[in-house]
């Protein structure tokens, strides 16, 4: 009798593991695909920010010498026009835009500004030099 019932209660106990072992299988799988999505998205990711990375090792950056003497020129100006040693991000643009005037301002005088014009109409200084352009045409 005590035979019996510690069959039934081993049976029971057995089924009750394999329903918990059979639960937790299909939760294992679902989070296993899940990772698997998420994992692909970050790859993915990864693969965009080597071609970036990849994409600005390629470009041709401002050399120390250059960087440096290009901010030295920057305060230079800025103390001769009797502002504070701080600089802004507004700053350091004004000071560009200054210089790619004036470039272009030379080229102008050698007859190759209207080319240039003609191809950075649309770049980073589109406004300056549509104003240029046309200030020079008329």
């Amino acid at each position: 009798m005590i035979r019996l019932q510690l069959d039934i209660v081993d049976k029971k106990v057995e089924s009750g593991i394999g329903a918990l072992r059979n639960e937790l299988s299909k939760k294992i799988e679902d989070k296993t695909v899940i990772l698997e999505l998420e994992l692909k998205t970050l790859e993915a990711k990864a693969n965009i920010l080597e071609s970036y990375l990849s994409e600005l090792k390629g470009k041709e950056w401002l050399s120390d010498e250059d960087f440096y003497g290009f901010v030295k020129d920057l305060k230079k100006t800025k103390m001769s026009i009797g502002s504070s040693e701080v600089m802004i991000l507004g700053d350091v643009k004004d000071y560009a835009r200054d210089i790619v005037l004036k470039e272009i301002e030379k080229l102008w005088a050698n007859g190759l500004a209207r080319a240039l014009c003609h191809f950075l109409w649309r770049g980073i200084c589109a406004e300056a030099l549509r104003t240029i352009c046309c200030w020079k045409a008329t």
